[in-house]
């Protein structure tokens, strides 16, 4: 793989959350989206009451709310289906970055939960960026400095050196590696807000789980449906699990590679 920069690595939206209750057909929503019918817009809260908080101190209105992705990161609990956006999404209608789950860490959640309210407030303010030609640089130097394996390493999920995250991020990682948990990616993974909806010309490739995989294409025979333009990269169970968002191929649509 070649050399990666923060300006070059792109973004990632999975959908739909496991936890949604609602009545909800992923496949179908990725061929209305791939095929023009309806974009994706912002999505109703799952933790509503953290959501509203994190918002509420990012000064988001509730009537304008972004859609949100992750900087280079699909992770299988947040959906079966991962869009690798390109950036331009992004800085179309931006908001801000973030330098961990704002959800996560305004419900002290998870590798947060030693912080007090205040803490948690402070830092999520303290965490977050503009849009604007600094934060990339931001991210580059964070990743080169605290991921020992720089991007390879933060696309991979691995948690970075805590006593290189000078802010609250180590402080909870290291109590989480004291404690013998698995350290939970939200603690460093990048967050991004645009106020843009997610159109097909966003999409540059698209990772399925294996179940996904076979019920998108049997649609595509049945229905006659023109398949998705972008790139579909399907999981594979192996011995370990289902890796359907960690797919070598995947790693490298982040980075900008095609092969």
């Amino acid at each position: 793989m070649g050399s990666t920069t923060a300006a070059e690595v792109r973004l990632g939206h999975a959908f739909p959350h496991p936890k949604d209750d609602q009545v909800i057909d992923p496949v179908g929503e990725l061929l209305s989206l791939m095929n023009g019918l309806a974009p994706i817009g912002p999505r109703a809260p799952q933790e509503s009451s953290v959501v509203w908080l994190a918002e509420n101190l990012l000064k988001i209105e509730r009537n304008r709310r972004p859609v949100y992705a992750y900087v280079g990161s699909l992770h299988p609990d947040l959906g079966t289906i991962g869009l690798v956006l390109k950036q331009s999404w992004l800085t179309r209608a931006p908001h801000g970055v973030s330098r961990c789950d704002t959800g996560g860490l305004a419900g002290r959640l998870g590798g947060f939960s030693t912080l007090t309210i205040e803490e948690a407030n402070e830092a999520l303010v303290s965490l977050s960026l503009p849009i604007d030609d600094s934060w990339s640089t931001v991210l580059e130097v964070e990743v080169n400095a605290a991921h020992p394996g720089g991007w390879h390493n933060y696309l991979r999920g691995s948690p970075p050196t805590a006593d290189q995250l000078s802010d609250v991020r180590g402080i909870c990682l290291r109590k989480v590696q004291q404690s013998g948990k698995v350290p939970d990616p939200r603690l460093w993974t990048w967050e991004a807000r645009s106020f843009a909806n997610i159109e097909p010309f966003d999409v540059e490739a698209i990772a399925l789980s294996p179940e996904a995989a076979k019920d998108l294409y049997n649609r595509l025979v049945t229905t006659g449906v023109a398949p998705p333009s972008a790139r579909v990269i399907t999981g594979r169970p192996t011995s370990a699990g289902i890796h359907y968002f960690q797919e070598d191929a995947v790693l490298q649509a982040f980075r900008g590679e095609f092969s």
